[in-house]
Order: C-alpha cells, then sequence, then structure tokens
C-alpha cells in the first residue's frame, strides 16, 4: 500500500502552475520562479545564441504571443541533459500549446518519444503549407548539429 500511495503522488505532483517571464525562443522560456522548461514533444527552428534557422524568429514571436506574462498549467517528464523542466504546457483557456504550434507550422515533431497523433497533426501543416512548411528547410535538429564541433 505504501508503494500505492509514492506512486499515485509522483504521477499527481507531476502537473503544476506558473507564470512565464520570458520566452527563449519557440520552444522554450522561463518560469517567474527561474526555472527553464522546454517544451515536450516539439522542436521549434533555432533563434538564439547567434543562429537563426528559417521560421525561427516566428515561432519565438508565436511562443512570445501565447506564453509571455501568462499563468500556465505544466505536466513534467523530468528534465533533459541542459537540466531544463521537459513540460507538456496548457493554457489558461485549457488549450494545448504544443498542438497550437504543430497546427500553425511552427515546429517539428521531436522525433524522440512523441505521442503517435501528433505526428499526424505535423503531416497536416506540412500538406496544407501552413508556417515553415511553406518553405525549404531542414529540421532544428540538422541545423543545429552544423554549429557542433
Amino acid at each position: 500500500m505504501k508503494y500505492i500511495t509514492i506512486i499515485a503522488f509522483l504521477f499527481c505532483s507531476c502537473k503544476f502552475h506558473g507564470v512565464v517571464k520570458r520566452v527563449i525562443d519557440g520552444d522554450s522560456f522561463y518560469l517567474s520562479d527561474g526555472r527553464e522548461v522546454r517544451i515536450c514533444f516539439v522542436d521549434c527552428p533555432e533563434a538564439t545564441r547567434g543562429h537563426f534557422q528559417t521560421f525561427g524568429i516566428e515561432a519565438t514571436q508565436y511562443s512570445i504571443k501565447y506564453l509571455q506574462g501568462q499563468g500556465v498549467t505544466l505536466k513534467s517528464h523530468g528534465r533533459d541533459k541542459y537540466k531544463r523542466l521537459l513540460c507538456e504546457i496548457w493554457l489558461p483557456d485549457g488549450r494545448y500549446f504544443e498542438k497550437m504550434l504543430i497546427d500553425s507550422g511552427m515546429c517539428y515533431v521531436y522525433p524522440k518519444y512523441s505521442p503517435a497523433y501528433l505526428y499526424n497533426l505535423e503531416l497536416q501543416a506540412k500538406n496544407e503549407k501552413r508556417g515553415l512548411w511553406a518553405y525549404p528547410n531542414i529540421s532544428p535538429s540538422l541545423f543545429r548539429k552544423q554549429f557542433k564541433h
């Protein structure tokens, strides 16, 4: 019984609320308490550290429009190798932010660990040439590899 209680606590405690203080780029931001968050399941074009990818600025502006200054609900999936919180995001009105990013063509679906239905949303955005899909582009992961030494 003790282990069931611990497991139930872990599943319930991974959702929390926070206020987005500052958007870094399309798929990452800082909370008002200083924690850095990386949005799960998506990979937006780069627009940081002097590396600007096609549609990176637009993806960043999109996230600023919907996230900055907002109280959001986050579901934690642990931390990435840079110690950022990996979280799913819901806006105050209940909209799922990852779906919004994908539907509007602001990102690729991240190739690891993403639910299958998100790939279908990406395919639809790609077929309808929404957002970045209206332009020749490479995935953000391939873009980043160009700058690794």
